[in-house]
């Protein structure tokens, strides 16, 4: 059971309380959502994977980075065939911002 200590300089308390709240009070204005990073930290909080769902449900687009740790709930979220998955590796990081860099420049213009 998560105790809210901190882990990786961030606490659960804090994920839940400040960063979760902030997300949600913003979702009605956002035009395109980035996650970055979902891991086994913030899989750990109920708030935070119901928050990743409600956002994957909204009519805007979603870019996100998704560990590759062996987590049930992290698991099926990759192999949601709703969702289109590219995974990033050294040879093709560079490759992949420019198109991230250039598909947000399309959204938010």
């Amino acid at each position: 059971m998560p105790d809210g200590s901190r882990r990786l300089g961030l606490s659960l308390n804090h994920l839940e309380q400040v960063v979760c709240a902030e997300v949600e009070a913003s979702l009605s204005e956002a035009k395109m959502v980035i996650l970055d990073e979902i891991g086994p930290m913030q899989v750990e909080s109920k708030r935070f994977r119901s928050l990743v769902r409600e956002i994957l449900a909204m009519p805007v687009p979603v870019f996100a980075s998704i560990g590759l740790q062996d987590h049930e709930w992290m698991a099926d979220l990759r192999n949601d065939r709703r969702y289109p998955l590219l995974e990033l590796t050294h040879r093709n990081r560079d490759l992949v911002a420019e198109l991230l860099v250039t598909h947000i420049r399309t959204v938010v213009t």
